[in-house]
């Protein structure tokens, strides 16, 4: 997690280091591209982690265990992403759902509605049916409302929770849209 080195080097500083922002990025979009992720974390010549190792560690595992299903044992869908901050993985063997990763949280100026209006996200590609289920990982309660998209015969335009994401642990660094009977 070393920009500039694959092993412990005791001179980085900490603007040196991938951000968890940086490493959610690089592993969702390769993922997504149907690759695979090798994160090195060398040690300490006594054989230690680094304390900012550990932390970003820590911070994936805690991401991945809200938000892994989204990774394992995916696959890349047919589109691997609408924007530069959403990327698409699907399920191996399972057709009907789609997972749409968001690396960062919509604001309200990226929303088409006015800033008093709920925060909503477009994604172009997903083909909606009257069966379509959309949930946001992490998130107890009814499913999320969504309307396709006006004069297009793919995408949704998905009305988010009112959560402001710095404050909702455990959503946080990058969120999941779980998109259930999508094609």
């Amino acid at each position: 997690i070393d920009w500039s080195s694959w092993g412990y080097n005791r001179e980085t500083t900490l603007s040196g280091y991938m951000t968890i922002q940086n490493i959610l990025r690089e592993l969702v979009t390769t993922v997504a591209c149907n690759g695979n992720i090798l994160l090195n974390v060398g040690p300490a010549k006594d054989g230690t982690l680094a304390i900012i190792f550990e932390e970003r560690l820590t911070q994936l595992g805690q991401w991945l265990d809200l938000n892994g299903e989204a990774i394992y044992k995916t696959r890349p869908w047919r589109v691997q992403n609408d924007t530069l901050d959403i990327w698409y993985t699907q399920p191996k063997g399972d057709n009907e759902i789609v997972y749409a990763i968001m690396l960062t949280w919509p604001s309200s100026s990226s929303s088409p509605s006015s800033s008093s209006s709920p925060l909503q996200v477009t994604l172009p590609s997903p083909k909606v049916s009257s069966s379509t289920v959309v949930t946001l990982l992490g998130v107890v309660g009814p499913p999320l409302k969504y309307v396709p998209l006006p004069s297009h015969p793919t995408g949704l335009v998905i009305t988010l929770p009112d959560i402001p994401p710095q404050s909702a642990v455990p959503l946080q660094w990058a969120w999941v849209l779980k998109l259930e009977k999508v094609a």
